[in-house]
């Protein structure tokens, strides 16, 4: 699976980086909800080094239930209770040095080992009582944070389409194809 993923690039602005693939893991069952925001608004927030990304001249933010499985280091086995959890980003869009990438504003988990290791690798994670159940063709999510900084998400949503690669100018091209975190 991985050589299939690492051999698929046409669709990609710049080349993959060098070296080795260091983690896998596959995203399920994901919601991409995607909000314009005033750029004045959201500026303020963008840490220094870093330039707001625009599309058509609109901010974006972006909120993205989703389950992860499969997570494993390369040429290991899945880690038990690390391989499978529910996570919950929110994000908005970013250049640095013209090199499009994502800022996250944080990243929800229900596995503290993960969320532990993340923020010792200063990734902005925040442990979560998570949930995701499907019923009636509907993946129902709710994340309620723990801690000093509260937050909570609740939705229901469906599968609307098949995967697909978008067109290369379009706003879905321009959400989603980002590598650099």
């Amino acid at each position: 699976m991985s050589n299939d993923i690492l051999n698929t690039t046409e669709h990609r602005d710049d080349r993959l980086p060098k070296g080795a693939w260091l983690m896998t893991q596959k995203w399920e069952h994901l919601l991409f909800m995607h909000l314009p925001v005033s750029r004045e608004v959201i500026k303020e927030f963008i840490p220094d080094g870093l330039e707001l990304d625009t599309y058509h001249d609109k901010a974006w933010i972006s909120i993205i239930p989703f389950q992860v499985n499969h997570m494993r280091l390369r040429s290991m086995p899945p880690i038990p209770f690390l391989h499978s959890y529910l996570e919950l980003n929110v994000r908005t869009y970013v250049k640095r040095n013209g090199v499009k990438g994502i800022y996250f504003f944080s990243l929800d988990a229900n596995q503290l080992l993960a969320v532990i290791g993340a923020r010792i690798a200063t990734i902005p994670y925040h442990y979560a009582k998570m949930k995701m159940n499907k019923k009636k063709g509907f993946f129902h999510y709710e994340s309620i944070r723990k801690g000093k900084t509260k937050a909570n998400f609740k939705g229901a949503y469906r599968p609307i389409s098949e995967p697909y690669y978008p067109d290369k100018e379009s706003l879905s091209s321009w959400l989603l194809e980002r590598y650099y975190m």
